[in-house]
């Protein structure tokens, strides 16, 4: 699969593709034991999870949906640190650092993914109308930003394909960073902001779909890998924009299309 894809051949690396693609399994396993462990039915909130409870789970979950579209990056760590001649250990260390910092910033998102999903919760139970409103909103808030500029200039940092200035690190120049002890976390948490940037907006169609909708959640898997590994990924993003826009447009006619606000 992965020289199917038109990537640099420094963001390649079968160490890292394995190692962020085994993570994602075993990220995958809670979270389906997780979903197939809750009642059927309503999806609306964070299915009466505390925040407590509601963190591990969010993090999980957006380990096994990230991790796999991070290869291309990690592969350039993995390269740029071997070329320094770090051992094996020292490079599991500091790629391990880089992950932390990475998903340490999806891990925060929880805050405010938990606090829209209680509000969707409360009205559906008190203003039906008002939260659908609230859900075609935040559906079409997502698709007008998937078309706006900014979108495509977070995702020209995470898509090395994409980007256009081969003498410049695409990867925020992680690499440099990674070098220096200090900075291993701090170098992946840079990184997830710009992945933040690129993706972020999408996980609140979650918020709007359920947050445990199994089939949403594979399809976002599927599509942000694509956008940030695949040579076409910001056409590809660009033509999301439209899509939520008409999903939107179905779901203010068809409410039962959003049951994280609405019965």
């Amino acid at each position: 699969m992965v020289n199917g894809l038109k990537l640099p051949q420094n963001a390649k690396n079968s160490m890292a593709w394995m190692l962020t693609h085994f993570l994602m399994m075993l990220a995958w396993i809670p979270t389906l034991v997780h979903i197939w462990s809750m009642p059927t039915g309503r999806m609306s909130g964070p299915m009466g999870m505390s925040l407590s409870a509601f963190l591990p789970y969010w993090s999980l979950m957006m380990a096994a949906m990230m991790l796999p579209a991070l290869s291309p990056v990690l592969s350039v760590q993995l390269e740029a640190l071997a070329e320094r001649g770090y051992n094996f250990a020292t490079l599991i260390v500091r790629l391990g650092g880089f992950l932390l910092g990475y998903l340490l910033l999806w891990s925060l998102s929880a805050l405010p993914v938990y606090l829209l999903s209680l509000l969707g919760e409360m009205l559906a139970h008190s203003a039906p109308a008002l939260g659908v409103l609230v859900g075609v909103a935040l559906l079409v808030l997502v698709g007008l930003y998937q078309l706006a500029p900014l979108a495509g200039r977070f995702l020209r940092h995470c898509n090395p394909t994409l980007f256009q200035e081969p003498q410049h690190d695409f990867s925020l120049g992680c690499p440099v960073e990674l070098s220096r002890g200090r900075s291993v976390i701090k170098g992946g948490f840079r990184h997830g902001l710009h992945c933040m940037g690129a993706c972020g907006p999408l996980m609140l169609v979650m918020v709007v779909v359920g947050l445990m909708n199994l089939p949403w959640m594979l399809l976002l898997t599927l599509l942000i890998f694509l956008e940030k590994t695949w040579d076409q990924g910001q056409r590809l993003a660009l033509a999301v924009g439209p899509a939520l826009l008409l999903f939107a447009l179905l779901a203010a006619c068809y409410p039962t299309l959003m049951p994280g606000f609405s019965f």
